[in-house]
């Protein structure tokens, strides 16, 4: 049985259809065995449970949610993840997390949205999670947060990263995806499925492997 059948989906949320992303989303990382992987928006634990599935040794997780984070310590309390309450950011420190005004539990925001009611969240440095965690694989969900943080100096040990770019901005679209684009190939990464995101759905998710 797959460790994702273990998550009970909370009612009238969207936790049931963000268990149907792994599969499709993440197939092309080719995690393995001993692999360590970075979960960067974490949510309820569902995409720490599918690497563990695919034989990665351990996963580092971050949300920044209370409620989220709660529910992916429970989730993954028996395994070998380490969980952390806090945003990914470009700096340490803190920063206002803009909630979801819908079930859509995995939708909160670093970026400020109209409508939705802030709080106060801690935040850590992209670059000093990417040290101290030492991950083979990256996993970035952060709802817009990519376009604040920089992928230039991803380690030489990252081999796979899969960001799901948000577009519900146009400066997203003609700025922030082909500075990220341009970024990874710089290290030499090459995208394995869609890219050159010019859409105007509300997400791509793009893996890229070197």
């Amino acid at each position: 049985m797959s460790l994702l059948d273990s998550i009970t989906p909370r009612e009238n949320t969207s936790d049931a259809w963000i268990k149907t992303e792994m599969h499709r989303d993440y197939r092309f990382l080719n995690m393995g065995v001993g692999d360590v992987a970075l979960d960067l928006g974490a949510h309820i634990g569902y995409f720490a449970l599918y690497a563990l599935d695919q034989g990665v040794s351990h996963v580092f997780c971050y949300e920044p949610d209370e409620a989220n984070f709660g529910e992916l310590t429970r989730n993954t309390a028996d395994h070998p993840v380490t969980r952390e309450n806090a945003a990914i950011a470009a700096e340490d420190g803190w920063g206002t997390l803009y909630l979801s005004n819908s079930g859509d539990k995995a939708a909160h925001s670093t970026i400020d949205y109209r409508g939705r009611e802030g709080v106060e969240v801690r935040t850590r440095s992209f670059a000093d999670v990417l040290a101290s965690a030492a991950p083979d694989i990256v996993k970035v969900d952060i709802e817009g947060g990519e376009y604040d943080i920089s992928f230039a100096h991803l380690p030489d040990k990252v081999r796979g990263i899969t960001i799901e770019f948000h577009l519900g901005r146009k400066t997203f679209r003609e700025y922030g995806v082909p500075r990220i684009e341009a970024e990874l190939r710089a290290k030499k990464f090459s995208p394995v499925n869609e890219v050159g995101v010019t859409r105007t759905s509300w997400n791509e998710t793009v893996t890229w492997l070197r």
